[in-house]
């Protein structure tokens, strides 16, 4: 199970704790980066109109889209292979 709480500081300026659980370990991860604005985005899952954020990890620049409506991150790009995902499917419950 993955989950995103999103916090707008000073406008345009973003930090995002991440929990994360695997089954058997779980954490949470916190990063920093911008908010460039809301797209329209097509996945797998569907079209969304997803906040593009541009996050910080580790000094790498990481392109990712959060959807309000899904209540997760529904695509990001990277030149990190552990941050590139689309999502392709989604259940509100």
């Amino acid at each position: 199970m993955r989950h995103a709480a999103i916090a707008l500081v000073g406008g345009t300026d973003l930090v995002v704790r991440y929990g994360w659980s695997d089954g058997t370990y779980s954490g949470t991860i916190q990063l920093a980066g911008k908010i460039d604005g809301i797209e329209k985005i097509t996945v797998p899952a569907g079209t969304f109109d997803a906040v593009h954020a541009r996050l910080n990890v580790g000094g790498t620049e990481v392109n990712c889209w959060f959807a309000p409506q899904v209540g997760n991150w529904v695509q990001c790009k990277s030149p990190l292979p552990d941050y590139n995902y689309a999502l392709k499917s989604y259940s509100l419950k």
